[in-house]
């Protein structure tokens, strides 16, 4: 018996963040996506914990 099935490729989420003092004293904070997938990443979907989430 040959049975056949498929399997997409993980994604290997690689992220690095650094943050920045703005003049006004608020902390801001950027994040670079090293991300490595075969396929095209459409997006990213942030969630802080707090019920807040983000795709930006």
């Amino acid at each position: 018996m040959l049975i056949s099935c498929s399997a997409s490729p993980q994604v290997i989420a690689d992220f690095t963040t650094f943050s920045v003092n703005t003049g006004s004293g608020s902390l801001v904070f950027y994040f670079v996506d090293y991300s490595f997938t075969n396929n095209s990443i459409v997006n990213w979907q942030w969630d802080f914990g707090d019920r807040i989430t983000s795709n930006l």
